[in-house]
């Protein structure tokens, strides 16, 4: 009863389970079938490796969150990731029906992982100013894109973005309209950032830090740029020309 409910015990959500109140949870594990939330809900530790997560309110997790496999977030409310929480992603995240993500804290994205913003949605994904988030891809991966003719991605960096791992990874992709703002910095430190077929805005405050050995153009774009901030140019090791 009241306006918040604690549990416990670790809540493992395999089938299909509705939230109807506001929830603090220590712990919560979706594997498949959908958990609903239809009003702000706290969680400790979250594991996504399956199935949906979905609800108009908020999800925040206030310690650490782990995505691995294929999942769905859906509704309009937004998945958080509080100051001073970890996430980690070696799997799929799809945006659905208008969801949102937003870092605050550190998101550490590895392997042949992606946010992407499918089904018609019209998604935001922001990191924030004092977040850190390292994508450490493989080769051909996608940080973060639209998918489909209806689909619309934001990505707003205001923290710091860190691109490292050789080969190629891309924001955009040419069938969904992504776009990505940057006022805080982006640092490729290895590889390279490929932007495709959307628009990539540097505020005054935004920063592009690009490492290179000569041989590698570490930005990349097909769509538009717009530029303003400061460019950063690192001379990769033993590159001295």
């Amino acid at each position: 009863a009241g306006a918040s409910n604690y549990f416990a015990p670790t809540y493992v959500g395999a089938g299909n389970v509705v939230l109807s109140d506001t929830y603090t949870l220590p712990q919560v594990r979706v594997t498949s079938g959908s958990l609903a939330h239809n009003e702000a809900l706290s969680v400790g530790t979250l594991t996504h490796s399956g199935g949906t997560i979905s609800g108009s309110e908020d999800l925040t997790v206030s310690g650490s969150a782990a995505w691995t496999g294929s999942t769905i977030q859906s509704g309009s409310g937004t998945t958080i990731i509080a100051s001073g929480a970890t996430a980690t992603m070696n799997g799929t995240v799809i945006l659905q029906g208008g969801r949102d993500f937003t870092n605050n804290g550190t998101l550490n994205q590895s392997g042949a992982t992606y946010f992407r913003s499918a089904g018609d949605s019209d998604s935001t994904v922001t990191n924030t100013s004092g977040a850190n988030w390292n994508a450490n891809l493989s080769n051909g991966t996608y940080i973060a894109y639209a998918e489909g003719g209806a689909s619309t991605l934001s990505f707003i960096n205001a923290g710091t973005l860190t691109k490292s791992g050789t080969g190629t990874n891309y924001i955009g992709h040419s069938s969904g309209t992504t776009t990505m703002t940057n006022t805080g910095t982006i640092a490729v430190a290895e590889g390279d950032i490929s932007l495709q077929g959307g628009a990539l805005t540097f505020g005054g405050s935004g920063a592009l830090r690009l490492t290179t050995d000569g041989s590698t153009k570490p930005l990349v774009t097909s769509g538009t740029l717009s530029f303003d901030g400061t460019l950063e140019v690192i001379l990769a090791s033993g590159y001295s020309p």
